[in-house]
Formats: C-alpha cells, structure tokens, sequence
C-alpha cells in the first residue's frame, strides 16, 4: 500500500496531488490538504485548528494525554469535534515499531528510539500501523525556519533539525528492512 505523508515545509506545495491508498497530514497541514489522518505530537494543535479543518474529518493520530488536555482546555466546539473523533483515534502509545538500528537517538534509559518526539517521526511510525510498504514524503525538509505558509516557526532551528535528521534516517533504514520505503518526494533524495 502506498501512502502519501504532507508536512509542514515550504516543498509540500511541489505535492502534485496523487492521493496514494491515503494521505497523513501533519500538524496544520490539515487546513490546507485534505488527509484521511492527522497526525500531532501537542493538544494545542488540535485545540487550535479543529475548528478550521475541512470536512470529512481526518481520522486523529496523537499521544494519549491529548484527550485530557483537551477536554480540559478545549471549548465547548473543540470538545464536541474532539467527541466525534476520538473514537476513531490512534495512539502513539499503543504503537509496537519493528527493531530500529542502534545507532537511531533513544530516549534515556528506555532505549526507545524517539520516533514520537516530533509529529513528522510520528507519521511514519503511523504509515507503518498502517500497513504501507511505501510511503512519498512531501514537505518533509528538515531544515529552515519558516513552514510552508511562510510563518517563521521558532521551533525550527539547527538544534532540532539535527536531531530530527538523525531520527528520521533512522526509521527509514529500520522500516526498509522490514519492507516499507520511505522517499522524499519530489527528487527521492535524504541528504
């Protein structure tokens, strides 16, 4: 199965529209391409952006503790938009990646490899629930500091994209083994 991944970088307008078996959208990448999932890593997105979203809902791809923060910060609108998606949520926790190289960054002493830290690390750790055996990666960056809307984000900085790079080149060398091929899209290239 193919899918499409959309993140936040300036290259995500180059997507030429070729929908895959589904689209991961990421953060509010949402307001601007229609997906079948959103994927999110922080409650405020969602509590910031669901009243945007188009319709049909995305299905919601995020950590548990997004439940709560909603319902307690969320108002009333978000909490009914949350009601309706939240039965047909995935959770980060309850994702069991495939054996990932040693050398991918790791949390502390769990040694789990930190493929949940960002939303753009959590989409593939999603595409492979899904089942994908290819996944074309649009927007996908990992560098500069401004998003695709020209917002400079001051959570884009060389610290983060180093990091994020390591990871990233890490679950892709881990889910090829196991089948799944991640490419950037449009040139296929990871730097």
């Amino acid at each position: 199965m193919r899918l499409v991944l959309l993140s936040q970088g300036p290259s995500v307008a180059a997507w030429d529209g070729a929908r895959g078996e589904g689209v991961i959208g990421i953060n509010k990448v949402v307001l601007n391409y229609s997906c079948d999932w959103w994927c999110f890593t922080d409650a405020h997105v969602f509590r910031d952006l669901v009243t945007q979203v188009g319709h049909p809902l995305p299905r919601v791809f995020t950590r548990k503790k997004c439940d709560a923060s909603t319902q307690a910060n969320g108002g009333a609108e978000v909490r009914a938009l949350w009601d309706l998606m939240k039965p047909h949520a995935l959770w980060f926790e309850d994702v069991t990646l495939p054996p990932m190289p040693e050398n991918i960054p790791r949390h502390g002493q769990s040694r789990e490899p930190r493929w949940n830290k960002f939303s753009g690390l959590a989409a593939l750790g999603l595409a492979w629930v899904l089942n994908a055996d290819e996944v074309l990666c649009w927007g996908v960056d990992l560098g500069g500091d401004r998003d695709f809307t020209g917002f400079k984000n001051p959570n884009h900085y060389e610290g983060r994209w180093e990091l994020e790079r390591a990871v990233w080149r890490g679950l892709c060398e881990g889910f090829a083994a196991q089948g799944m091929r991640v490419r950037r899209m449009p040139d296929g290239d990871w730097r």
